[in-house]
């Protein structure tokens, strides 16, 4: 199953800053990706970065090679709104996916918790 990172406008402008900063064409990037095994034309980067395509995760971690960059340089300029939210996420510890999990987060409110018994 492929992954996309949903377009964003500052993610599009980002990768052609990093590419016209690597002195790249997007006929020359393309080819480079498909050397790589990445499924892409030329005018599919364009609407990729007309942002008018989702980002495959695969081309972006093909793109990070390609213009030697790190992913932060992705996702700089996202606007100070964006950036501030992510600084104030509580990250929950990971628990598998089961659907008793799922079955007990949908009882009512009101509903005896097991612990209570």
């Amino acid at each position: 199953m492929k992954q996309y990172l949903i377009g964003n406008l500052s993610i599009s402008a980002n990768i052609v800053r990093l590419r016209k900063e690597s002195k790249m064409t997007q006929s020359y990037v393309a080819i480079q990706l498909q050397t790589m095994g990445v499924n892409i034309t030329r005018s599919r980067l364009s609407m990729i970065e007309l942002n008018r395509l989702n980002i495959p995760i695969e081309l972006l971690v093909a793109l990070k090679i390609i213009f030697k960059c790190d992913y932060k340089d992705f996702f700089c300029r996202l606007g100070k709104t964006i950036i501030g939210r992510i600084q104030h996420v509580k990250y929950l510890p990971y628990r598998p996916f089961s659907l008793t999990s799922t079955v007990l987060l949908l009882k009512s409110p009101f509903a005896a918790s097991p612990a209570s018994g």
